[in-house]
């Protein structure tokens, strides 16, 4: 969904440890 338009703006490291935090608790929602 929004993982795609996050993925594509990551202009910081910390950001991306927000997009993997972000997609495990998808994960977990998911599971």
């Amino acid at each position: 969904m929004a993982s795609g338009a996050i993925a594509s703006a990551r202009p910081l490291p910390k950001s991306e440890a927000l997009i993997v935090a972000f997609q495990k608790l998808v994960r977990e929602a998911l599971a």
